[in-house]
């Protein structure tokens, strides 16, 4: 399949520098988003922009989008317009290695996103699960995204560690000592903080073949 058009259904503020974008697709194009984790490329006038999904696989003809300052800048999302996309692609996390098994989730600013959409995923069939733990980092604390989410996760005894740097994501992961003798960790970011966090994880025993990112 090529470059489809989808429409821009709802756009909110989803902190002070992240917006919120609900995509109005056709089936067939929901249809091909199978994993959390997968991403959509939204074409216009300059550079192909990749985002990552934000909702869970299932919808039948919405996706939900987060952009951060350079998406909101090259796209200007308003309400019904058109955008020309590539449909969901890429492997997305491989959420099956975590049945029976705790669940590390860490990410910073728009890498969020897909973690958001592997929660609710898991949130669907929670008893396949045992603990799971997400590590949201910020630059401030007006820059947390899914905070409206907080209390529905921790009513299904999902953890939330939200992180304003500095210290960094993987500081307090550090600093927790989780034990990750029976864990899968899934992390998104940008390139500095997935090292990090790939150090950290490494340091406190956990086999890399078990930390999973969406790409």
């Amino acid at each position: 399949m090529g470059l489809v058009v989808a429409k821009v259904r709802r756009v909110w503020a989803e902190s002070s520098r992240y917006s919120g974008v609900l995509l109005e697709v056709t089936a067939e194009v929901a249809a091909l988003y199978r994993r959390p984790g997968q991403y959509i490329v939204v074409h216009g006038e300059g550079e192909p922009t990749f985002l990552a999904i934000a909702s869970a696989p299932g919808e039948r003809a919405a996706l939900e989008l987060l952009l951060g300052p350079p998406a909101i800048a090259a796209l200007e999302p308003r309400e019904s317009a058109q955008w020309s996309i590539e449909p969901p692609a890429g492997p997305g996390f491989p959420i099956e290695s975590a049945h029976g098994r705790d669940s590390f989730l860490l990410g910073v600013g728009t890498g969020v996103a897909p973690l958001r959409a592997l929660i609710e995923a898991m949130r669907r069939e929670r008893k396949l699960y045992r603990e799971i733990t997400l590590y949201a980092g910020a630059s401030t604390p007006g820059d947390h995204v899914y905070r409206d989410s907080d209390a529905a996760w921790r009513a299904d005894e999902i953890e939330v560690r939200r992180v304003v740097s500095q210290p960094f994501v993987q500081d307090v992961l550090r600093a927790d000592q989780p034990s990750l003798a029976n864990a899968e960790a899934f992390v998104c970011g940008h390139s500095a903080m997935v090292d990090g966090v790939r150090e950290v994880l490494t340091e406190l025993g956990l086999d890399e073949r078990r930390v999973h990112q969406n790409y």
